[in-house]
């Protein structure tokens, strides 16, 4: 406002107008009650610098013994006085002595400014009161500027108690009325805080400090939770604090009922407390104790309404808008403990989901309040409730009237002038929530279009919508209607063209995960997140994805699975398809692979068992109880997995069992995965292919008892199936198959060869014509015959091959295993026939996959045969279309073919790069081989171009050593090629790709695996025949390499650190060990030549997966960079896994193996002297393998990073390779060398 009062002062008093300007005090007549206040002092001479010092004594004498008020004009003063005392204080002093001798400067000084804060604090209530709120906020903080100067005062001029009550409880009021604006109010509620307690202790007791000081508690505590909440500070702090704030404001309305203020000015106060204890209590998992706390505080509301109304004859707008406010929060409250997801925001204390728990009857009380209310008070808790109800009819499916509440609420920001078209243009105060519904009305008008668009089944507008909605991440959306929309692209669009949205939609229901604690809301959400995931699958499914749509389906299954066979099945299959994936290509996660196929076994068998349950008759209840028996079977871990003998399996599967009625879901399938049979369909033929694993069966159904070699008859196809169609029960039948397939893939064991025959039989019989089934009886056929070299099952494996492609299954896969199979009987026959077929479908995989590596691999092994045997080929190949890479096999250019194929392995995108660890993890890996297609496995390491020269000379160079000294059984990995790396994958540290191919086969630390649990003396015969082939092979390693060229200058140069290294891991591990004792202990090793250091852990060491194969030993790691003494690597390599147990008997073998590992060293003078010396033997290898227990203690402790497929020997014997080390050093301890005593003693 602008002060325009004509007086002769006013160009020297500029700066008194700017002050009352900036807090909007009215100018009309100001001077002349301002001069009737310091008559007869002219305001002429109190106003001019030059005399104001003189003159101020007798200006404020008139002050004084007239009063000062409250007014505006005693502000003028006041203000004029303060500056007439701060111009010259030396004039000023000897002017108010001359007034009155009581008059001293110092005090006066203290005075104007304790009543210029009562001045202000009266004209800041005004302003807050007329709704001036800015200047009110200028007021109150110039208040505390004041205070700051009366604070001095405090120690220096005696103040009465009721000066400082008044003083305290100013500056309190003053800095919670800035806190309730101010982004950064931590401060000025804590000092509030601190002086409306000062205020109390001066006796303060009116109702109105403890309204403000309970209101100052309840906001600390609102703050608190705010940052336990966001983690913008020390969460358990901030959490902690919340009820200590909480109990001090019962503390304070506890006092306010002692003295019997009146119940109307506390019970708000007592409602905002209980609501926020409420809060607490569910943020900290207290659901009951949370609803008890909601409940109390509308009964504080209820009899704050009930004082008011008792003081009002008539319906009083105001008391309606409060009453509604206290319903809606109770609304809020009930919906937050239901939910047990409660939020501060209002509009956000529901969760995304239960639909069935809304309180129609009490929010639409509150409504109708608040509409009341809202005549006579603008306010945002009327739009709040009507949205909040908005969202709610929307989750009724109630879309029309979701729409009219949106509507409303608009109006209503309209017409209290809070939003002007699309703008926002309420008071700063309420900006921030008046855009925050803006913005949820927005959204809900598009959940809305969509739920309309997807009932419709207008496809372009549902992906418009969706597209949109699935940009909001501010707003909660309902999972239901984003699922729907995306289940009716599915069922609309081919899935490559909708896969996209499909996975957007299972993120977003992934992340809702997080906001809701429901189990059966969590079971809900997370199997639609994972069907539509598992709907959207490519031709090429990252690993990542496979096992994060398995972790939802068992997110799902505790509390969704067990009343619905779909979500078993569909889970089932998940884990199907995940363990298809971890078994391809390398043995090192065979075990999880195992159990993710015993698991999916389990479910479909109890699936299975539920549907056998609804055949009528004697049939249905053989057929139940041979599932139930699967089910015990495969879920018991002592199970061998041994499958019904022929003769107990029930013949009712045969004969006259009656039709099975196809289930009708309806239009509402509940908990279902999916919305319609439509859907259900397609999800089934998307989830249960795996490869080439869709639906299933073989075998004659009239003689299971013959052998699996007669089973498939030339006239099986033409068969009638002898029992009725029931579709559901073949895919069940299929899926069993499958995993009893994969795992005889894994384990070798026939047992599960013949279970999944059996099945796929089972399938077949229920009218499963698909030429899918054929080419998974084929797959099974060719690892029966390649695992027992038997050519009739190869031969029936060409024949289902053969049959699925003339039934229209044509795949690379096919022609590939194909491949295989003839090249196996070609290996067994010399048949030219064979071998021409193995290129010829070899070729035609090629064909028809012109970017998968597969085909030039087996063409490359092809053209390694006899040349006389190509030219056979080549003569019955004769007037075919001959392709490049046909003709390089064809003429044994076997180099060509593997570069060819290491370049598009580096190259296509397909092959999932399962880590393997190694010094730079993530940069090496395998590729999937799932078929099994080679003898080998693809191994890729991106490196740098000098390193990868080195280890493909390393490589190179040892083969040829083993060739030379015909030790073929160690198989070297072949170096194929190097190859650049595409630039999006080129970085620092690597810019080509090493490829190599190795055998496929088990680490040797799986044999410490396979021990059962509670096997206490384990047979190690097995392991000490592999552990001496090993270090036998280890020795050709060192042998190999040669000794070191400068041995004599860098065996202490080693030792040292070695002994370092020691004692930093004992170090880490709390272990004190005298620095002497350990030189003591590495002494002895001081005479011991240096071999090449190789990491020679039994991870390190491949062996094959099945027993009875020819024994062949694999390195996989030959990045040799530096030198250990002699033995040294023979204790890691038997230590670090456990490979011994830890007693006499086994110390006395480890030193055996030691001593013949020494023996195939080359007949160096120390070698000779050391191995001729069991003594210094057994004391080397002690001093080394309390080393290595030393650094595994330290590195089994640290914490390290999990890779999905990285070196998981450490992660799956973690336990007991830490028992093994503890073991160790108990048995050093009692030691025969003093040395190796003292320091296992002391570890």
């Amino acid at each position: 406002m602008s002060t325009t009062e004509e007086s002769p002062t006013t160009g020297r008093l500029g700066w008194l107008w700017e002050k009352l300007d900036a807090w909007e005090v009215p100018a009309q007549g100001l001077m002349d009650r301002a001069a009737l206040r310091v008559a007869p002092v002219p305001l002429e001479e109190l106003a001019d610098p030059l005399t104001a010092p003189a003159a101020v004594g007798r200006a404020w004498k008139a002050v004084m013994d007239r009063g000062v008020k409250t007014e505006a004009a005693d502000l003028v003063v006041l203000l004029l006085v303060h500056r007439a005392l701060e111009m010259d204080p030396g004039v000023a002093h000897t002017s108010l002595r001359a007034a009155d001798p009581r008059f001293k400067r110092d005090r006066t000084w203290f005075e104007v400014h304790f009543r210029l804060a009562g001045v202000l604090n009266e004209l800041a209530r005004a302003a807050l009161h007329d709704e001036r709120t800015e200047a009110a906020r200028r007021l109150y903080a110039a208040l505390l500027h004041e205070g700051e100067v009366i604070n001095v005062a405090l120690s220096v001029v005696d103040f009465s108690e009721h000066q400082l009550r008044r003083f305290h409880g100013m500056r309190g009021v003053a800095s919670l009325i800035l806190a309730r604006k101010d982004d950064d109010a931590a401060a000025l509620l804590a000092y509030a805080d601190g002086q409306l307690a000062l205020a109390e202790r001066c006796g303060d007791v009116s109702p109105e400090h403890f309204r403000y000081h309970v209101e100052v508690k309840v906001r600390r505590a609102d703050l608190a939770m705010h940052r336990a909440r966001t983690g913008q500070a020390a969460q358990a702090v901030d959490q902690d604090r919340v009820p200590q704030l909480l109990s001090e404001a019962e503390d304070l309305l506890d006092r306010g009922a002692e003295l019997a203020l009146p119940t109307r000015e506390l019970a708000a106060a007592e409602g905002d407390v209980a609501f926020r204890w409420g809060l607490h209590l569910l943020a900290i998992g207290d659901g009951s104790g949370a609803l008890s706390e909601f409940e109390r505080s509308v009964g504080a509301y209820e009899a704050a309404e009930g004082e008011a109304r008792t003081a009002h004859a008539c319906p009083d707008p105001v008391l309606s808008l409060l009453r509604g406010q206290a319903r809606f929060r109770v609304h809020i409250g009930r919906q937050a403990t239901v939910d047990w997801n409660a939020q501060p925001d209002i509009l956000e204390q529901r969760s995304t989901e239960d639909d069935e728990d809304t309180e129609p009857t009490l929010l639409d009380t509150a409504i109708a309040e608040l509409a009341v209310g809202a005549t006579a008070v603008s306010n945002t808790s009327y739009p709040d409730a009507l949205l909040s109800r908005a969202r709610g009819r929307l989750w009724t499916r109630d879309v029309d009237g979701a729409l009219n509440d949106i509507d409303t609420a608009l109006s209503y920001l309209r017409d209290v002038g809070w939003l002007t078209g699309d703008t926002v243009t309420a008071p700063p105060v309420n900006t921030a929530q008046v855009v925050r519904q803006v913005r949820i009305a927005e959204v809900l008008k598009g959940e809305a279009a969509l739920r309309r668009a997807t009932e419709a089944a207008d496809v372009e507008e549902t992906e418009r919508l969706l597209d949109l909605l699935l940009t909001v991440d501010d707003v909660p959306l309902h999972s239901t209607a984003l699922a729907q929309a995306a289940f009716l692209l599915c069922s609309a669009r081919q899935r490559a063209d909708c896969a996209d949205r499909l996975n957007a939609v299972s993120r977003r229901l992934e992340q809702q995960l997080a906001r809701l604690r429901s189990p059966a809301r969590r079971s809900f959400v997370a199997s639609r997140a994972a069907t539509l995931s598992a709907l959207a699958f490519g031709d090429v499914v990252r690993t990542a994805e496979l096992e994060r749509v398995h972790e939802l389906f068992q997110t799902a299954l505790p509390h969704g699975g067990e009343a619905n066979p779909v979500l078993r099945r569909h889970a089932a299959v998940a884990a199907l398809k995940l363990a298809c994936r971890l078994q391809a290509g390398d043995e090192r996660r065979r075990e999880e692979a195992v159990q993710l196929l015993r698991d999916a076994l389990a479910l479909l068998l109890s699936v299975l068992g539920e549907h056998t349950a609804s055949v009528p008759g004697d049939a249905g209840t053989a057929e139940l109880a041979e599932a139930e028996a699967l089910v015990d079977e495969m879920t018991d871990p002592a199970s061998t997995g041994a499958p019904p003998e022929p003769s107990a399996r029930p013949d009712t599967y045969d004969e006259s069992a009656t039709a099975l009625e196809e289930p009708d879901p309806g239009p509402d399938r509940g908990d279902d995965l999916l919305v319609d049979g439509r859907l259900d369909d397609a999800a089934d033929e998307l989830l249960d292919t795996a490869g080439e694993l869709p639906n299933h069966p073989l075998p004659e159904p009239g003689a299971p008892d013959a052998p699996l070699d007669e089973r498939l008859r030339d006239d099986w196809l033409a068969r009638a199936p002898q029992l009725p169609t029931d579709p559901e029960r073949a895919a069940l039948e299929s899926r069993i198959g499958e995993c009893h397939m994969r795992l005889h893939l894994i384990t070798g064991d026939e047992d599960h060869a013949e279970r999944a025959l059996y099945h796929f039989a089972r399938s077949r019989h229920h009218d499963n014509l698909s030429g899918n089934l054929l080419g998974l009886v084929g797959d099974v056929y060719y690892r029966l015959g390649r695992d027992r070299q038997n050519p009739k099952d190869l031969r029936l494996a060409v024949s289902c091959k053969s049959a699925a492609r003339d039934l229209g299954y044509q795949s690379r896969e096919n022609w590939s295993v194909s491949s295989a199979a003839h090249h196996m009987l070609f290996r067994r026959s010399n048949s030219p026939t064979d071998l021409a077929e193995a290129l010829r479908c070899a070729d035609e995989a090629g064909r028809l996959a012109p970017d998968w590596p597969w085909p030039l691999f087996q063409l490359a092994e092809l053209s390694s045969v006899p040349e006389q045997h190509r030219e056979w080929a080549t003569h019955l190949l004769d007037g075919r279309d001959r392709t490049e890479n046909l003709r390089l096999s064809l003429a044994g250019a076997r180099g060509e073919l593997l570069s060819r194929a290491a370049r598009l392995v580096v190259r296509d995108e397909e092959f999932d790069r399962q880590g393997m660890g190694g010094r730079m993890e993530g940069a090496v890996y395998f590729v999937d081989d799932p078929h099994r297609l080679l003898s080998s496995t693809v191994v890729i390491k991106e490196r740098p171009t000098g390193f990868a020269r080195t280890e493909s000379e390393l490589l190179t160079g040892f083969a040829a050593w083993t060739d030379d000294h015909e030790q073929s059984w160690i198989k070297v990995p072949e170096v194929i090629d190097t190859v650049p790396l595409p630039p999006a994958r080129a970085g620092a540290g690597r810019d080509v790709a090493l490829v190599m191919r190795r055998m496929s086969g088990r680490p040797v630390s799986a044999l410490v695996a396979d021990r059962k649990p509670a096997e206490a003396a384990p047979d190690t015969t097995d392991v000490v025949e592999v552990a001496d082939r090993v270090l036998h092979a280890l020795a050709s390693f060192h042998h190999w390499r040669g000794p070191c060229p400068d041995d004599g200058d860098r065996r202490s140069t080693v030792r040292e650190r070695l002994e370092e290294d020691m004692r930093v891991h004992l170090a880490a591990a709390g272990r004190a060990v005298d620095n002497t004792a350990l030189t003591d202990l590495w002494s002895g090793t001081a005479s011991l030549p240096l071999a090449a250091q190789r990491d020679a852990h039994a991870d390190n060491w491949l062996i094959p997966a099945f027993p009875g194969r020819p024994a062949w030993i694999a390195p996989i790691d030959l990045e040799a960079s530096d030198w250990r003494p002699v033995l040294f690597e023979v204790a890691q390599f038997i230590e670090d896994f456990a490979l011994l147990p830890v007693d006499d008997q086994h110390f006395t073998t480890r030193v055996d193996l030691a001593t013949r590992y020494l023996h195939h060293l080359p007949p160096q003078p120390a070698l000779l002297a050391l191995r001729d010396d069991p003594v210094k033997v057994r004391r080397a290898y002690e001093t080394f393998a309390l080393a290595r227990a030393a650094f595994l203690q330290y590195f089994l402790a640290s914490p390290r990073r999990a890779h999905t497929g990285l070196s998981t020997g450490s992660r799956r014997l973690k336990r007991v390779r830490q028992a093994h080390c503890e073991a160790i050093v108990a048995y050093l301890a009692g030691s025969a060398f003093p040395d190796v005593a003292a320091v296992a003693s002391a570890c």
